[in-house]
């Protein structure tokens, strides 16, 4: 079987389209950004996260017309489109991307590549009650961490418990769920740990300061990592915090 996956070195991606290719015995991978009609030869499955783009989204085309050019290559070279969701593809007002989603109408398209794939991978049931409205041929693939590459990396041992967070720029409401009680945790026997900054980023600094009370003491901020290399921060993991509104 040949599958292209559809990657541009994002967290999801990696997990949800990467690595359960990459360790699928008997595959042949093929791997870009997009899809590309001179790889398409011979492929079995394309395999994306979310959307695959036929054309370039505006106010004036409609959702079905924007994916019409993945259609058409479908319909021209076989192969089936599985598409997978780890999350909602509508967002609430609050969200940082919330008012992008919805000036480039991505919840709409990505509700369309739903509809028109050949069969849809999500996280959990609650998910998949979601999506079988739109398509009744879903699956529920597992959020896991394989032991293989970054993922094998050792802890660093401490002398002192390390709470730790890590994390991308949209989990600002996630996180203010712990500035009450990170407030009253002492410090002098534990580290606050915070993985995932990104020093230009005011989004990210009002997130630091909410995690780490605003303080240096005991306090170890580390910058955003490559997706390839992210996992490493977790050697300075003992207990992890992981607020979800």
């Amino acid at each position: 079987m040949k599958i292209l996956c559809i990657y541009n070195h994002s967290g999801p991606k990696l997990h949800r389209i990467m690595l359960p290719a990459i360790l699928m015995p008997g595959i042949e991978i093929v791997v870009n950004y997009k899809i590309d009609e001179e790889q398409l030869q011979g492929v079995d499955i394309v395999f994306f996260n979310r959307m695959v783009f036929g054309g370039i989204p505006t106010k004036t085309i409609t959702p079905k017309e924007v994916i019409q050019d993945v259609l058409t290559l479908r319909a021209k070279y076989g192969f089936k489109l599985v598409a997978d969701f780890d999350d909602h593809w509508r967002l609430g007002p609050d969200h940082l991307l919330h008012e992008q989603y919805r000036h480039f109408k991505r919840s709409e398209i990505m509700e369309e590549m739903i509809r028109e794939s050949d069969a849809v991978t999500v996280t959990h049931e609650r998910l998949a009650e979601k999506v079988y409205p739109l398509n009744k041929n879903v699956h529920i693939l597992l959020n896991a961490i394989p032991q293989f590459d970054q993922f094998l990396t050792q802890k660093i041992p401490d002398d002192k418990i390390r709470l730790f967070w890590a994390g991308g720029v949209t989990h600002k409401k996630d996180l203010e769920l712990l500035r009450g009680p990170m407030k009253l945790i002492k410090r002098d026997k534990v580290k606050f740990i915070l993985g995932g900054y990104e020093r230009k980023n005011p989004e990210w600094k009002a997130m630091a300061k909410i995690f780490t009370c605003n303080s240096s003491y005991n306090t170890e901020v580390i910058e955003s990592l490559p997706v390839q290399e992210y996992y490493h921060v977790y050697s300075k993991c003992d207990v992890a915090l992981i607020p979800l509104v």
